[in-house]
């Protein structure tokens, strides 16, 4: 309790209490601007779904013809005759983490980050067994050390890293021959027309 006979008491809680007062009427203004900017916001994400839904309602009579038809790649098939030899080298020797494994049905898949290689046992799939030639790009940040661990387990390449002005190649082959190589690409990528 303040003792009324004790004016700087008096005067001091005065003061305080406006200064309370005007710190929540500060506060209140704030709070009210940040609403404002919250409606303003909500009002222009409204205007563009609205206008993403009318994008949408055009789009319904666009044949395949008209629109792009593949929007990716989903997974690269790499035949294998040993799954469990493909699985030791594409988990163990690449060290890429293996997202499926279905070895009655002879496949297997492993992530590299942007691409799924689907090992198959075609025979398993009533495909004849090939071997692909085509090699596969697989990006490595640092050439040389990439090269020396897959030498020490290993990994047999075909020459040196072949240099294409723009990025590093080194060829070799997974335990069945399919073909691949280790990428590094070095210089920007120039858009050509």
């Amino acid at each position: 309790m303040i003792d009324v006979c004790d004016r700087s008491g008096y005067r001091r809680a005065q003061r305080d209490l406006r200064t309370e007062t005007h710190d929540l009427r500060t506060e209140t203004y704030d709070l009210r601007a940040e609403t404002h900017d919250l409606r303003a916001e909500t009002h222009d994400l409204r205007a563009e779904t609205h206008d993403l839904r009318a994008e949408t309602y055009d789009l319904r009579d666009v044949t395949m013809t008209d629109a792009q038809l593949v929007t990716g790649v989903d997974f690269v098939g790499v035949p294998t005759r040993d799954l469990e030899q493909a699985i030791r080298f594409y988990g163990d020797t690449l060290g890429l983490q293996r997202s499926a494994y279905v070895p009655e049905r002879g496949y297997a898949e492993f992530e590299t980050g942007n691409l799924t290689l689907s090992i198959i046992v075609p025979e398993k799939m009533g495909m004849a067994h090939y071997t692909s030639e085509a090699p596969i790009a697989l990006h490595v940040e640092d050439m040389a050390q990439a090269r020396a661990r897959l030498t020490d387990a290993g990994v047999e390449f075909q020459g040196e890293p072949f240099d294409t002005g723009v990025c590093f190649m080194s060829f070799f082959t997974d335990p069945n021959g399919n073909a691949l190589m280790l990428h590094h690409r070095y210089a920007p990528r120039t858009p050509q027309p």
